[in-house]
């Protein structure tokens, strides 16, 4: 795993980290193509060598922030313990959202800007996401075999799953009715009793 080009300068992380900051909200709202590296010092109100004293270009800084988030959202869906499926998909899909929610920015800018990254980095992440479709795959095998889901094609279903995370992402909405939302969409989609599903999906509703 990459170092982060935050902590490799111990001196200058405040700094570092700020550059970053700034970078994240210019980006997500003005996008990647749409920021110059002179928008980010004027606002920093620093000279622009000061950013390049810590990335060597405006796609290193767009990297820091994406690789962060994709580092990040590995290391909670790693801490999911063994279980049955239908548990292990349920926490895999709150551990999911409640970093994807919470750095939503991040979270969309790795959707959205992922192809404004250099080769390698591209090469980098998706090293990063095939981590996490092989964890997703895992549980899904285990729930075929225990009859626990019912899916036609495990490649498919993990591409319609990341297309039902990327919806729910894009509302940036941090809270258990979306997370809740998203598990029903998803059980739903792998087949899972629709009593559960709706069971979870009532739970969030307002009293």
């Amino acid at each position: 795993m990459k170092k982060s080009s935050c902590n490799s300068q111990a001196s200058g992380m405040s700094r570092c980290g700020l550059i970053v900051e700034v970078a994240r909200h210019f980006f997500s709202s003005k996008g990647f193509h749409g920021v110059s590296i002179r928008n980010l010092a004027d606002e920093l109100e620093i000279q622009p060598g000061s950013i390049y004293y810590h990335f060597a270009s405006k796609e290193e800084i767009l990297y820091e922030i994406i690789e962060n988030y994709e580092s990040d959202l590995n290391l909670a869906l790693g801490s999911i313990k063994e279980g049955s499926a239908v548990r292990m998909l349920g926490d895999y899909v709150d551990s999911y959202m409640n970093l994807a929610l919470a750095e939503h920015l991040a979270a969309q800018l790795a959707r959205s800007e992922f192809r404004s990254l250099s080769e390698l980095h591209k090469q980098e992440i998706l090293g990063l996401r095939s981590w996490r479709t092989s964890t997703l795959n895992s549980i899904l095998l285990r729930g075929l075999e225990l009859n626990e889901f019912d899916c036609f094609d495990r490649k498919s279903t993990i591409s319609a799953m990341e297309f039902v995370f990327g919806g729910f992402i894009g509302l940036s909405s941090h809270s258990f009715k979306t997370i809740a939302e998203c598990k029903y969409f998803i059980f739903r989609l792998l087949g899972i009793q629709y009593s559960m599903c709706a069971k979870i999906r009532a739970s969030a509703m307002p009293r």
